[in-house]
């Protein structure tokens, strides 16, 4: 018989003995008292009667302790019951926390190796010399994040969805995929554009790609547009035909300003604007950053003022022309900064008295940007885009240069031999200058 079942079997017997000691004690002074009437001869009467007297005493005994051992089963119970619920509630805890910790390590395992991969990517695209595929890569894993955390929910909550996990894995993978080789494309098209301007001429209309199509290599299409006039990709056949040569440069230039711009070209054109302000207050002026290109180190623009003692000053300038909502960051404080210090060290033995960097720009600056600023001496200038003479006039050639022509950007103008910009076609021919083409026969 188990330990339980003995305390329980004393607990049921312990109770009714109690009850029926007291009982007997009762009784045996009840009648003793109604039949007596006097205690002291209740007493003297249990002297002499020991059957009597010893029954008294054992009820005595047995009742107390008959309701503490009562009292005491009754307590384990209670205890047992209590260690009993508990075992069961840490068996449980110890179950769940068991559950939820092998879903965190699953977890974290699947992050710790994306991590590790995308460690390993970003290594190749610094290392690599095609770094397109990487790149594209990253990018798609990026994205597709979305979805393995989608993944993740429906494969390892309490009520698992394994089915909706594994079709959601499937969309993931062709996501990433195609994702990444829409990237891949898109940074390679890019870069074409920035290497090659010319090509954005032809990427506008199906048919000039068709017709590039046509073309054996990049020379090749460079020269077929020699002879072609650029002026036709602003006007229609009749309007080239009616229009004198005037006119029509004219109205391909006012239609070329009114066009649907790219960011490049919006910020190219911010570039000269600001150059042409700093021209106009008599400063001498490089286009740095149209001449460089990407190459410009942050540079946009050089202008050199001469001080009335015959010093020289050197204003390093970059020009952010961007969207109303941007805010400019201190980020582009420093770089600056940072390009004015180098340009400073590698002019030192020019006698220049003073380098101050310039931030030209449309938009407001963020408060630590303006901190940052303050700090570094670093002068700002909030100058919202204006009109300025777009024609390139050429002392050497006598050629006045289109925004459109092949080789405007490239074209340098200096004013120190009399060559400057004209605000219309009729200005430049008036002075004696043709365009840059070498002859164009109405078709």
């Amino acid at each position: 018989m188990s330990a339980k079942s003995s305390n329980e079997n004393l607990g049921c017997l312990a109770m009714p003995l109690g009850c029926l000691g007291a009982y007997i004690i009762v009784a045996l002074i009840s009648w003793f008292i109604n039949d007596r009437h006097d205690m002291s001869a209740c007493i003297l009467y249990l002297s002499h009667n020991y059957p009597v007297f010893f029954m008294f005493v054992i009820s005595l005994v047995i009742f107390p302790t008959a309701i503490y051992v009562g009292f005491s089963m009754k307590f384990t119970d209670n205890v047992n019951s209590i260690k009993k619920t508990f075992q069961e509630k840490k068996q449980e805890v110890e179950q769940d926390y068991k559950e939820k910790s092998n879903i965190l390590e699953k977890e974290h395992n699947t992050k710790l190796s994306k991590i590790e991969r995308r460690e390993i990517i970003i290594k190749n695209i610094i290392n690599t010399e095609s770094p397109f595929k990487y790149s594209a890569t990253l990018i798609a894993d990026i994205k597709s994040a979305l979805y393995a955390d989608a993944e993740s929910r429906l494969r390892y909550k309490s009520h698992p969805a394994v089915k909706a996990a594994d079709e959601v894995k499937k969309i993931k993978e062709s996501f990433k995929q195609e994702e990444s080789k829409y990237k891949e494309l898109l940074y390679k098209y890019e870069l074409l554009f920035e290497i090659f301007p010319e090509l954005e001429d032809y990427v506008e209309s199906d048919k000039d790609l068709l017709d590039m199509g046509e073309t054996k290599s990049f020379e090749g299409l460079i020269d077929e547009r020699k002879d072609y006039d650029r002026v036709r990709d602003w006007i229609d056949g009749d309007e080239y035909k009616k229009l004198s040569v005037t006119q029509r440069n004219q109205l391909a230039l006012d239609r070329y300003k009114n066009r649907k711009k790219s960011n490049r070209t919006i910020g190219l054109e911010y570039e000269l604007y600001i150059g042409y302000l700093l021209r106009s207050r008599k400063l001498y002026v490089t286009q740095f950053g149209i001449d460089r290109g990407l190459n410009d180190l942050g540079r946009d623009i050089i202008a050199e003022e001469i001080n009335i003692n015959g010093s020289r000053t050197i204003y390093v300038i970059q020009c952010k022309r961007w969207a109303k909502d941007k805010v400019i960051h201190e980020n582009v404080i420093c770089q600056l900064f940072g390009t004015t210090l180098e340009y400073k060290y590698t002019h030192k033995s020019y006698n220049i008295a003073n380098f101050i960097p310039v931030l030209v720009t449309t938009v407001q600056l963020s408060e630590t940007a303006k901190e940052f600023a303050k700090h570094l001496e670093v002068e700002v200038r909030i100058i919202p885009m204006g009109d300025y003479p777009m024609i390139k006039c050429n002392i050497d050639t006598m050629i006045y240069h289109l925004p459109f022509d092949q080789q405007y950007y490239t074209t340098q103008i200096k004013e120190s031999k009399g060559e400057f910009y004209a605000w219309t076609v009729e200005e430049a021919e008036k002075k004696g200058y043709r365009r840059a083409c070498k002859h164009f026969i109405n078709k």
